[in-house]
């Protein structure tokens, strides 16, 4: 994989935080999220780099964080983009693939069925007020529906 490339940023920029306004600048055509901003501080002398997160305008974006001190004197700056990834079509759709099977995952959460989908678990009300955590052995694995329906009987669920 080859590294990031380095370019001379059109204009020059200040920075009030983590936002920054250019004059000349190009941020909507040069600048995108993920890029990198590189300047040499006026005060200290040292190279600062900073993630872009958002771009406004051609003369407004803002970064992950603010650097070291406000660059209250306009600087020039340079952009450094990292090479995009190469994914072939086969990869994209077993991330997409496994996504789904992620979000299946996830939307059973600690109160539903667990991996085999035989083993139904929801919170039961004791007498003081508190809560327990009950787990039911089923018969064959269930569909969420199933599992709201059981939940929706045990009437002390607040989840339901």
């Amino acid at each position: 994989m080859s590294a990031a490339t380095r370019a001379p940023g059109s204009g020059t920029l200040i920075t009030s935080g983590s936002t920054v306004m250019g004059s000349g600048t190009l941020f909507s055509k040069e600048v995108a999220v993920g890029d990198a901003i590189e300047v040499t501080h006026p005060k200290t002398g040292a190279t600062e780099i900073r993630i872009v997160k958002m771009v406004l305008s051609n003369v407004s974006m803002g970064l992950n964080s603010a650097f070291t001190s406000d660059l209250a004197a306009p600087v020039p700056y340079h952009v450094l983009k990292l090479p995009k990834a190469i994914v072939t079509p086969e990869m994209a759709a077993a991330a997409a693939s496994k996504s789904k099977v992620d979000e299946e995952k996830s939307a059973y959460g600690r109160y539903g069925a667990d991996a085999s989908g035989k083993t139904f678990t929801y919170r039961e009300r004791l007498s003081g007020g508190s809560y327990r955590v009950r787990s039911v052995a089923t018969e064959r694995s269930m569909t969420r529906e199933e599992l709201l329906d059981m939940r929706a009987k045990v009437k002390s669920d607040k989840f339901c």
